[in-house]
């Protein structure tokens, strides 16, 4: 009777043990998450050919300082949905206010940025909370008060054009004798995969029997401009004065991704005249990011029920894009990234894998703990 008890209490001790150091574990891992590290893997190729799909990058908290949680109630170890489920993986039944521990740097045009998608709304369809939203993964082109622009595919900040960064890349229409490429020469050049099918992520697309589509940057149109079956090089960019409806942009302007601005980024404490024509671009700030109530009635503008003709921003905001400028869902569509988003700056990619690889060459074993730049 006396070992039965003494059995039953030593299970319950071990389990004990167990929980605690289970326990321990989450707060540790939760500590280094919020004020330390996070790692994020790539699912799209808007900054090849610097960032690809699959590399998984070690994203630091201290550089740009550590955010504290906004959003405190939420499954440990998951972002903001429940595995194999629609339904969100954290409760907004206490929310906290933007705090940002001072970082050892601040944050300026060119740095690549991991922050969270402003317009992410959950599965149905609500714009979620701020450390809850969806991570993305661009270049910073301009920080507050810059002035941006875009001419015939030039960057241009503050009337200067921006420093190239080698792995910016374009897209361009590649002519050739009727010659197909060899592989060698592909994977020299540093394109990896093709198809013909439009709606592929690929760096190239075979358009016709001579011609093909590439995601390229200068120093290889430059290469591919000295294989002898190449005829010609046309960077494909659109034309100035035509308005492209699903890029972020006034009412009475006509933007497209080449021809952009220019646009004054938002900085705190700036204010800007508001109309009905540059509402568009103003009205996320003023409604979502920054928590007021916006209506538009009878021809006028409303901020918290008083008619307003001007705002005062409360936030910094910046402009993110990609590298890979004709394949990325950036600032240009979706404008403005509040400095409450910001989540940190990747250092180094710490695993990089091929998903289209075989069992042999599935992992990029070149590119793991390569810095990120």
């Amino acid at each position: 009777m006396y070992q039965a008890q003494q059995s039953s209490e030593t299970k319950k001790s071990i389990l004990k043990e167990w929980l605690g150091a289970f326990v321990f574990a989450l707060v540790m891992a939760g500590i280094v998450h919020t004020f330390f590290m996070q790692l994020f893997a790539v699912p799209t190729g808007s900054m090849e050919k610097n960032i690809m799909i699959g590399d998984h990058l070690y994203v630091s908290k201290l550089n740009f300082g550590p955010r504290l949680p906004m959003t405190p109630i939420a499954m440990p170890l998951v972002h903001n949905t429940l595995p194999f489920t629609n339904n969100n993986a954290y409760s907004e039944l206490i929310k906290l206010g933007y705090y940002r521990l001072p970082g050892t740097e601040t944050l300026d045009r060119g740095e690549i940025v991991v922050f969270n998608w402003p317009v992410d709304k959950d599965s149905k369809g609500n714009i979620r909370p701020v450390d809850m939203k969806e991570h993305y993964v661009k270049r910073c082109v301009a920080i507050p008060n810059d002035v941006l622009e875009v001419k015939q595919g030039t960057l241009y900040i503050n009337g200067k054009q921006a420093p190239f960064h080698e792995h910016d890349q374009s897209s361009y229409l590649v002519t050739t004798d009727g010659s197909m490429f060899n592989n060698d020469f592909l994977k020299e050049l540093g394109v990896r995969e093709f198809s013909s099918d439009p709606n592929a992520n690929n760096d190239m697309l075979i358009v016709a029997e001579n011609q093909y589509y590439m995601f390229l940057s200068k120093a290889q149109v430059k290469q591919l401009k000295q294989n002898p079956i190449v005829k010609s090089i046309t960077e494909q960019l659109q034309p100035e004065n035509k308005r492209e409806d699903d890029i972020f942009q006034p009412l009475n302007t006509k933007w497209n991704i080449d021809n952009y601005g220019p646009l004054t980024i938002p900085s705190i404490g700036t204010t800007v005249k508001l109309t009905l024509a540059n509402l568009p671009v103003y009205k996320n700030i003023i409604s979502d990011y920054e928590e007021n109530q916006l209506k538009v009635e009878n021809g006028n503008i409303y901020i918290n029920g008083k008619k307003a003709d001007s705002y005062t921003f409360r936030m910094n905001y910046y402009f993110m894009m990609g590298d890979n400028r004709h394949n990325s869902l950036d600032s240009r569509s979706w404008g403005f990234v509040p400095e409450n988003h910001i989540v940190g700056k990747p250092l180094f990619i710490y695993w990089s894998s091929n998903d289209r690889g075989s069992l042999l060459d599935g992992v990029r074993w070149d590119r793991i703990f390569k810095n990120v730049e």
